[in-house]
């Protein structure tokens, strides 16, 4: 299911004429808590780039489950209770992490930093209240973390229906020639 959505995904970036590339594993090094360095490999789902700007973008469907919920975030998630949900976030949890996947994609792909825009793409939110919070809270990230766009299933849908409008004209165009 999930492969189904990013490919539904990829077609909304693809309407804003960014030539996308399916999932990338950027490498960045940081500290373990005994503070050796380690290098690991962090996956993006999808990247989408065009003259003016570089997209890293997480999708996350959760079709069929309860939804993405407050407790992925670290500061808006109930610090009583564990969470292993944050490590699906990595790229909008870590500082270390955001900026060293950001770095590598700068280098790999020769993008300055401040022409890379970070996303996520949700098809299911475990409710409204929970999409707003989480959408607030990447949009105006604590201290250390760059800014996100959060796009639900709504957003996309729309930016994909607007592909399929425009293909839909031009097929009809070129089948009356």
């Amino acid at each position: 299911m999930s492969e189904g959505f990013e490919q539904f995904v990829k077609v909304a970036l693809e309407a804003e004429d960014l030539i996308v590339s399916g999932n990338l594993k950027f490498f960045v090094r940081r500290r373990t808590k005994n503070r050796q360095l380690q290098t690991h490999g962090y996956d993006v789902d999808l990247v989408g780039a065009r003259r003016d700007k570089l997209v890293l973008a997480s999708v996350k469907s959760f079709f069929g489950s309860k939804g993405v919920g407050e407790q992925g975030f670290d500061g808006i998630d109930d610090p009583l209770k564990s969470s292993k949900e944050q490590e699906l976030y990595k790229m909008f949890n870590y500082p270390d992490v955001q900026e060293g996947i950001i770095k590598e994609a700068s280098r790999q792909f020769g993008y300055t930093e401040d022409l890379i825009e970070l996303r996520l793409y949700v098809g299911r939110f475990k409710n409204a209240r929970a999409q707003k919070i989480i959408t607030e809270h990447l949009l105006n990230p604590p201290e250390g973390l760059r800014p996100a766009k959060v796009f639900g299933i709504e957003e996309i849908a729309e930016l994909v229906l607007a592909v399929l409008n425009k293909r839909h004209i031009s097929m009809t165009q070129w089948y009356r020639h």
